[in-house]
């Protein structure tokens, strides 16, 4: 069963030991998932609220999937501040 590119790109595998998105070109295989490993189908974007210096809240979409160097350059970008 193959999905629409649309809500395939909206979701990954997420590992929840490891903390970490599973690259979406990589199979299962390659990451030598064993029997019983518990992984999760999740949504990659999600809001971000940051509370600016003038108590302003700004809402932001961040994908959980980057590093936290891109997100950080990602929200600073979208709130003004770069």
């Amino acid at each position: 069963m193959t999905l629409p590119p649309e809500v395939s790109a909206e979701f990954q595998i997420f590992e929840p030991t490891l903390k970490k998105y599973l690259p979406a070109n990589r199979t299962l295989g390659y990451f030598d998932i064993i029997n019983g490993t518990t992984l999760e189908y999740r949504k990659k974007m999600r809001p971000l609220k940051v509370k600016l210096m003038d108590q302003s809240i700004k809402t932001v979409m961040i994908d959980e999937s980057e590093s936290v160097l891109v997100l950080v350059e990602g929200i600073c970008k979208r709130i003004g501040k770069a």
